[in-house]
């Protein structure tokens, strides 16, 4: 079977960084990187693979051609390395090539043994054993050794879950039992957790920047082009250099920002012809989630940021497949700009499935102090049966938590900015855009200020598509106006269009084939979800709010956030110590507010404040989050609890600790909402009921049978 020009070319739009890269660790230099994948191609046109090609075959295909290459560069002449490298990446280098091939693709694109044995064409144990060998050589330097010392038969299985948790969880009792009784396995579990993070920053580090030039791309596809076409495409080429120097000059202009100016200033420009900046805004938001409607399913890839932490910040990439006949059926995917599994990957089929799965380091960032400690009760992949409108549901839940809720926290502000001004416009990637700018917050910043004037900390630039209506990017400037101004693009639109092959549409929406760095879905048990905006959240553990009334001491509710829509009441079951709530959680389309019970932890912060009987501390944080803890005296206890020692004061009375944490509020509107705190009681009851979760979200009952609606609410 022949293999066009044109497959060559989509395959590289898809691959290509990540081929070059790989062809970078595998080969040694930029020169000889090149060639490898020039003998790729041509390896590609001579034998070529089932379609469709899949990363991880194509990833087989480098391997293999790249071991014939380097034996045949050998015999010729050794590898030299350049002696510019940073000291561990040219140590990785020095390896065998199967150790660094496993290296990469495990610490890089977050392949576990079975997709690591598919490249390396071994059994997946082999594989495991290969990696734990690959990062063992490389330990002493990075100032480490990896033990290969062990106590008993144990130990091998032991240290593959630790490696590669696709394997089985280090949280069971097997694992947790035999980390307790053997020290070279902690030791070595110790020593991994050091080595691996080190060797990836390195890798990350070196590979940053290596993106698969242009020229090259441009040779490969030469290489596959038939000759007749290819003599075709030299005229036409040869016709460029009779371009006059003067036209050059001016498309560096158009094409560089700042080739020839000054760092970015907002300036003020005529628009060539009137332009509506509220509709300009209003078809942004609606295009974010419905796709122009024809044949296809839309892909679109977006570069963004985000804080794990106050102290650590990665950039992100956002992946959103959409069907636009039938808008159940989507695909989005958060993860690492240079590759890795998903943050999170989230895939509904249409129909009746939905698919979920998020990554340990990012449930901090949607769920908080919720689930500290609670690993074992809540899986990280979920499996569920949920019907069209749920999946609906589901999507939009999805694009209004963290990185993507950055768009709309802009759009919504330019809604009602003051100070929206058009500022003209520019070609950005061959489409012309308008630019808008007003002044606003930072989605990624600390929380806005109590009054308007304070709370409007940078100048905000949106650049609309004209012609397609999409959020193309979105920078902020920081600094005095007419002075010198930083800026930071914090949502970029790097490419987007219909994808129309039957086999590509099957493969974004395959269950069966979406990775998650985690296991297979396959193997995920089905959970019931009680809200698409938080799927950890088991429906058995939210209850309804009538049972607060039960309980001797109910716990202390505040009047509900005006911008909530509905709330989940936690309860946990199966403890006899303790009969009370756990959480409150109240969820709406800009806010978030969380409140948990018997937390008796008190955040680092100096705003400590007094607001009724409750000592008050906030903390604000990056992402618009603030953490506040409460305590008040608590209530009278019997004399057998007062001296009961081993009884922690919070759960003698759970009440008089609580933790908030909120997302979309100032300070003076969490100041407000905790002076209304007062014990439950009936009417409090009355007046938020109609908060509080119905049947499941993906259940029939829960939507009627009507068509599906988007959530997101349309100016």
């Amino acid at each position: 079977m022949a293999i066009a020009a044109e497959f060559i070319e989509e395959t590289l739009a898809l691959y290509g960084s990540t081929l070059y890269q790989v062809a970078l660790v595998a080969a040694g230099d930029e020169r000889q990187a090149s060639r490898l994948l020039k003998a790729l191609i041509k390896d590609l046109l001579a034998d070529p693979p089932d379609l469709p090609v899949d990363e991880p075959a194509l990833l087989a295909r480098v391997l293999i051609v790249a071991d014939r290459e380097q034996a045949r560069s050998q015999k010729q002449r050794p590898l030299r390395l350049p002696v510019d490298l940073p000291p561990l990446y040219r140590s990785l280098l020095g390896q065998p090539l199967q150790a660094r091939m496993v290296l990469t693709l495990y610490l890089l694109r977050g392949y576990d043994g079975a997709r690591l044995a598919t490249v390396l064409g071994m059994e997946p144990a082999a594989a495991r054993e290969a990696l734990i060998a690959a990062a063992r050589a490389l330990g002493p330097a990075a100032g480490m050794s990896l033990t290969d010392r062990v106590s008993s038969e144990l130990c091998a299985p032991v240290r593959v879950v630790l490696a590669d948790p696709s394997v089985g969880s280090r949280q069971t009792g097997a694992v947790r039992g035999h980390l307790a009784t053997c020290a070279f396995c902690r030791t070595f579990e110790q020593t991994w957790g050091k080595l691996l993070p080190a060797l990836e920053a390195a890798l990350r580090e070196a590979l940053r920047d290596q993106l698969l030039p242009d020229a090259l791309a441009h040779k490969l596809v030469r290489i596959a082009t038939p000759p007749t076409e290819r003599h075709a495409f030299n005229w036409r080429a040869s016709r460029m250099v009779l371009v006059p120097v003067s036209v050059l000059v001016l498309i560096a202009i158009l094409v560089l920002p700042g080739f020839l100016r000054q760092p970015v200033q907002v300036v003020e420009r005529t628009a060539s012809e009137p332009v509506d900046a509220q509709a300009l805004i209003s078809r942004a938001i609606e295009r974010y989630t419905t796709p122009q409607q024809q044949n296809g399913v839309w892909y679109a890839r977006y570069e963004t940021l985000w804080y794990f932490s106050d102290s650590l910040v990665a950039p992100m990439r956002a992946e959103m497949w959409l069907d636009p006949r039938l808008p159940a059926r989507h695909r989005l995917q958060l993860s690492h700009r240079d590759g890795g599994a998903p943050y999170e990957l989230q895939i509904g089929d249409g129909a009746r499935r939905l698919s979920y799965a998020i990554d340990s380091a990012y449930v901090p960032s949607l769920y908080g102090s919720l689930v500290s400690g609670w690993s074992e009760e809540y899986p990280i992949l979920l499996d569920q049966d949920v019907d069209a409108a749920g999946q609906v549901r589901a999507r939009d839940e999805r694009l209004l938590t963290g990185p993507w809720l950055i768009p709309l926290h802009y759009l919504r502000q330019a809604q009602t900015a003051p100070d929206l001004r058009l500022l003209g416009r520019q070609q950005d990637g061959g489409r012309m855009v308008q630019i808008v700018s007003f002044s606003g917050t930072s989605p990624l910043g600390l929380p806005p200020a109590d009054d308007a004037e304070s709370a409007r900390q940078v100048v905000i630039l949106l650049a609309f598509d004209l012609q397609h209506g999409l959020l193309r990017s979105a920078t902020e400037l920081l600094g005095p106006a007419g002075g010198t101004q930083t800026s930071r693009v914090t949502w970029k639109l790097l490419d987007e269009g219909f994808i129309l092959n039957a086999e590509q549409i099957r493969a974004a929406f395959a269950i069966e084939r979406a990775w998650t760095g985690i296991g297979e879905f396959s193997e995920a048990p089905r959970f019931a979800s009680a809200d698409p905006a938080l799927p950890l959240i088991l429906e058995r553990i939210v209850t309804d709010p009538d049972r607060m009334l039960t309980i001797a001491t109910p716990p202390w509710l505040p009047t509900s956030p005006p911008a909530a829509d509905r709330a989940l009441l936690l309860w946990l079951t199966g403890t006899d110590l303790i009969d009370m709530p756990i959480a409150l959680i109240y969820l709406g389309e800009a806010q978030r507010l969380m409140l948990l019970f018997g937390y008796d932890e008190t955040p680092t912060g100096e705003d400590e404040v007094t607001v009724g009987p409750w000592q008050v501390t906030l903390q604000p944080g990056l992402n618009q989050r603030y953490r506040v803890a409460l305590r008040r005296d608590p209530d009278p206890v019997s004399d057998a609890e007062a001296t009961n020692a081993a009884i922690p004061p919070n759960l003698v009375d759970p009440t008089a600790f609580m933790l908030i944490e909120a997302t979309g509020f100032t300070r003076a509107e969490l100041l407000a909402l905790i002076a209304t705190l007062r014990p439950f009681d009936a009417e409090q009851l009355a007046n938020q009921r109609h908060l509080f979760a119905g049947p499941d979200f993906g259940s029939p009952e829960a939507h009627g049978s009507g068509p599906a609606t988007p959530l997101l609410r349309q100016p």
